[in-house]
């Protein structure tokens, strides 16, 4: 389920922003790599369950390494989700800030 909502965010992140803003951004591509990741350790997985359902032990050891590197990753993804939250409030504090008169337009 995880894995869906990430490559669901993804995927709407890239669509809003476009192709060559998304491959620019650092923090878009921090969380393009979290994505692949968590589909990689979650199709390995279940692919270990679906071919070899009795040998646990090899889902556990083949996905160690993945599982690492996604849980060494996810915390970086929590910064990233911060810092755009801390982004889009202060872009509203100087949207409030920003006073505009309309009485001084000219009329059309």
């Amino acid at each position: 389920v995880v894995a869906l909502l990430l490559s669901l965010e993804t995927c709407l992140t890239l669509q809003v922003l476009g192709a060559s803003i998304f491959f620019h951004n650092y923090w878009c591509l921090l969380d393009l790599a979290v994505t692949a990741l968590t589909l990689a350790s979650a199709g390995y997985s279940l692919s270990l369950l679906v071919l070899h359902p009795s040998d646990s032990g090899s889902c556990a050891r083949g996905s160690a390494a993945l599982l690492a590197l996604r849980f060494a990753l996810q915390p970086a993804r929590l910064l990233v989700v911060c810092a755009g939250i801390f982004r889009a409030r202060r872009l509203q504090r100087d949207i409030d800030e920003t006073s505009i008169d309309f009485g001084r337009l000219e009329p059309a």
